[in-house]
């Protein structure tokens, strides 16, 4: 199979719409934020998984890696303490202003073509995709799904198997974070740690680009701000640019492939909509 290689890469650098604007808008999302602490699948206290947010959000790439990317928001291009976020405004216990996305006007685009093609146009820097695994409507028949159970912990070890991987050959992980919880999620699902573990593994684990897991390098969407329906760009973006060694000073050391993540809608009462995770490669 002819491998498809993204060449170049576009991004527009976004521009915040409102101060105030991270809110659960939507009956949906207060009502899931709500739910998501009323399962036995975190098996973590308020607390500690609240301290497991602070850390990723401010030890992390989230922040740090925002706070030197010339593309995020203004606005969040600043450092931020753990003070911060536990004093951010409550939206839905536990989930505070700081957990959830801020959406900007922005934008993302990307050149892709055959590696053939791409070679004689002169391009010396490509990105293959290796693998990819996308799923809608996880578990339809359930009419009273756990909305903690998503797609991922079928896309996410599917990925792996197509590109002949663990999650041990990752080396940074990109994920779709409209919601930090919504990071934890993926890590345990695709298998990053195990079930119930996520907040001892943020907490135990070095995310930064020099760490053992590289996460959401630039900032993510939640330090970078989401522009609007095409927000997954952000991660995507930011992926392209760690694998052609164009990070600055967020580079990941020696960075050889890396996991990015997509969801799509949130249902009524349900799991997201779409589960999408993709494995690329330098070279």
């Amino acid at each position: 199979m002819r491998k498809s290689a993204v060449p170049r890469l576009f991004w527009a650098a976004a521009h915040i719409r409102g101060a105030d604007s991270r809110v659960l808008t939507s009956r949906t999302e207060r009502q899931a934020a709500a739910e998501v602490f009323n399962t036995s699948t975190l098996r973590s206290s308020p607390p500690s998984i609240c301290a497991a947010w602070a850390k990723l959000f401010m030890i992390s790439a989230q922040r740090n890696g925002a706070v030197v990317n010339e593309n995020a928001t203004d606005s969040l291009r600043k450092p931020i303490t753990v003070e911060d976020y536990m004093n951010s405004r409550m939206i839905a216990e536990p989930v505070r202003l700081l957990d959830c996305v801020m959406r900007v006007d922005g934008g993302s685009g990307f050149l892709i073509t055959t590696t053939e093609r791409a070679k004689s146009l002169g391009i010396k820097k490509l990105v293959h995709p290796v693998a990819y695994s996308e799923i809608t409507n996880f578990n339809p028949s359930d009419n009273t799904p756990d909305i903690t159970e998503t797609g991922f912990a079928t896309v996410g070890p599917e990925a792996l198997e197509k590109a002949g991987m663990s999650c041990a050959d990752i080396d940074m992980f990109q994920p779709y974070d409209d919601f930090l919880i919504a990071i934890m999620l993926q890590m345990e699902q695709i298998g990053f740690c195990k079930r119930g573990e996520g907040s001892d593994y943020i907490l135990s684990t070095d995310l930064s680009p020099t760490g053992a897991l590289p996460t959401n390098t630039g900032g993510g969407q939640i330090s970078c701000g989401q522009p609007g329906l095409g927000g997954g760009g952000v991660n995507l973006t930011e992926t392209l640019r760690q694998l052609f060694g164009e990070g600055g000073e967020r580079q990941v050391p020696n960075a050889r492939n890396a996991m990015v993540t997509g969801i799509g809608f949130i249902p009524y009462l349900r799991n997201w909509g779409c589960s999408a995770a993709m494995i690329l490669e330098n070279g």
